[in-house]
This record gives C-alpha cells, sequence and structure tokens, in this order.
C-alpha cells in the first residue's frame, strides 16, 4: 500500500481533477479518495468551554494603566514571524 497526499481544488465546473503519476506494476490497484476541508467549522464559545457572559464580562474590562504595544522589529519578534 502507498499514501499519496495531494492538494487540490475544485475547478469552477465543480469538478475535481487528479493526477496521480503510478508505475506500470501498479496498474490494478485500488484508489481510494479521501476529502479533507482545509478550514474546520468555527464552535462556539460554549462548545470550547466558556461560560455565558464570559465575553461580555471581560471585553473592555482592563481598569489598570493603559496597555502599550512595542513594535516588533526583527530583534526582538518571536521566531517564524
Amino acid at each position: 500500500m502507498q499514501t499519496v497526499t495531494l492538494h487540490s481544488r475544485v475547478s469552477a465546473d465543480g469538478i475535481l481533477r487528479l493526477e496521480i503519476p503510478l508505475p506500470p506494476d501498479h496498474a490494478d490497484s485500488e484508489v481510494r479518495v479521501t476529502i479533507l476541508p482545509l478550514t474546520f467549522p468555527h464552535k462556539t464559545p460554549a462548545e470550547l468551554g466558556y461560560q455565558p457572559g464570559f465575553f461580555g464580562e471581560v471585553l473592555g474590562g482592563w481598569e489598570g494603566e493603559p496597555l502599550a504595544i512595542d513594535e516588533r522589529t526583527e530583534s526582538n519578534a518571536p521566531e517564524g514571524r
């Protein structure tokens, strides 16, 4: 068994076309296609474990000094950004 992962797009006509090069000795092979979406449905706050009203209480709730955000430079930016 051989696993091949492809990333492809459905064309405007709604057809997904795949070209998978295989050696001639694989001429009599079973092919299985699994379609996985690249984006996943967003979960509600309740599905993520937040209590009802959590965001309404937290948003805008900062009562300390105004927060300041430093501008990122290559020297202080997290790796990979």
